[in-house]
């Protein structure tokens, strides 16, 4: 299972929620055969996506102030979206709102790595793209915002892991996910953390051909 970002937080609650099931006994066909899909062999590829509270440094005041941050910035979305809509606005002047927002959004340079001027065609693509998924769906990624909001999930789905089929991927850029896999491969040995060289979290966008590389590395259990 491979996921970037939130698909990677989803990926590590699917290996949890199979891990919890296969201790009782399935109920149906269909729970059996799902979690045969994901065993203790499942190989996890986790692209700059967070693990949790790896080192149970956060408190619930912690928590509670990463879902406040997240809550308020879903709402911003809500308000932006419907001030836009009753508005009337042209669909240029709509995307203009929205791409001042998503400038800002990767204007962090300690996760993105100064993208911009690294890679202004690229930063340009995703910028596009980003608007006009926000002009047609902000009020469900504001939903996704607030709902998944590691503030308000459990930080332990990382336990849950076999660190010998897991492995965390960060741009090198990207310090703060950097800073993450260094932590994690320090209380769960086993578990293998790889860097990016020049690229930020954006791994997707900056680095297709390197993640692709990784993933099938991964699948013939090559050195990657």
């Amino acid at each position: 299972i491979c996921g970037y970002s939130l698909g990677g937080r989803v990926a590590l609650k699917m290996k949890k929620i199979c891990s919890l099931a296969r201790s009782s006994v399935p109920e149906t066909i269909d729970s059996a055969v799902s979690l045969k899909l994901i065993s203790e062999d499942t190989k996890l590829i986790l692209l700059g996506a967070n693990p949790g509270n790896i080192d149970s440094h956060l408190n619930s005041s912690d928590k509670l102030s990463r879902k406040l941050r997240d809550d308020a910035l879903a709402k911003k979305l809500i308000r932006m979206s419907g001030s836009l809509f009753l508005s009337m606005v042209l669909p240029q002047e709509s995307s203009l709102h929205w791409t001042s927002f998503i400038v800002n959004w990767y204007s962090n340079d300690l996760l993105w790595g100064n993208i911009k001027m690294r890679k202004p065609a690229i930063y340009k693509e995703m910028v596009a793209r980003k608007v006009k998924a926000m002009m047609y769906r902000a009020s469900d990624l504001a939903n996704v915002l607030k709902w998944c909001s590691p503030g308000r999930n459990s930080g332990d789905d990382w336990t849950s892991v076999n660190p010998g089929k897991t492995f965390f991927v960060s741009g090198s850029l990207d310090t703060k996910y950097t800073s993450i896999g260094k932590k994690w491969m320090e209380v769960s040995p086993g578990i293998e953390c790889i860097q990016i060289k020049n690229a930020g979290h954006a791994l997707l966008a900056e680095a297709p051909l390197e993640v692709a590389k990784i993933v099938l590395n991964s699948l013939v259990d090559e050195k990657i």
